[in-house]
């Protein structure tokens, strides 16, 4: 079975609403999700959000947190994927954040990004990750990122199949 489709199958066999926000991925996980047939049935939506000033307005991060890392950590991803459940009303929330590309300014020679995905019902993390990325190029470091996530989120999918994660 496919990944897209293992994701969809878990979601849809325990009802579960999904919604995601972005900042480094740039929305390509919001298209690869709402490109699975039937994505309605359990997708309500996402964002992209890339400034501290609208994660702190929208998601509620953390706004002395967010500035003190330029918005790039563990703790910001998780903040953003819990904020994207409350503003859809939704039980899982994926989040991602981080350097697409080097960051002198900032003293990050290498991207990495972090990603968080959270159960709203539970209250808890099923998956919370640092990424290092190392293609050439932004575009390829946000693909891989997405590709990322979408592969361990339907390992942890298939394995949680039989009971709710």
């Amino acid at each position: 079975m496919k990944r897209l489709e293992i994701i969809k199958e878990y979601l849809t066999q325990q009802s579960y609403k999904l919604a995601i926000a972005e900042s480094l991925s740039s929305g390509n996980i919001q298209a690869k999700i709402g490109g699975i047939s039937g994505a309605s049935s359990f997708f309500e939506g996402g964002m992209t959000v890339y400034s501290v000033e609208q994660k702190v307005k929208i998601l509620k991060i953390d706004r002395a947190h967010a500035v003190q890392v330029n918005s790039v950590s563990k703790r910001v991803a998780r903040e953003m994927a819990m904020g994207v459940c409350r503003v859809f009303n939704t039980e899982i929330g994926i989040s991602t954040t981080g350097y697409a590309e080097a960051y002198p300014a900032m003293q990050i020679e290498n991207a990495f990004a972090y990603f968080c995905v959270w159960n709203n019902v539970t209250q808890r993390i099923i998956l919370e990750n640092r990424v290092n990325l190392s293609e050439d190029s932004r575009i390829a470091n946000q693909q891989f990122l997405t590709e990322t996530v979408i592969v361990q989120l339907a390992e942890c999918f298939k394995k949680g199949k039989n009971n709710s994660i």
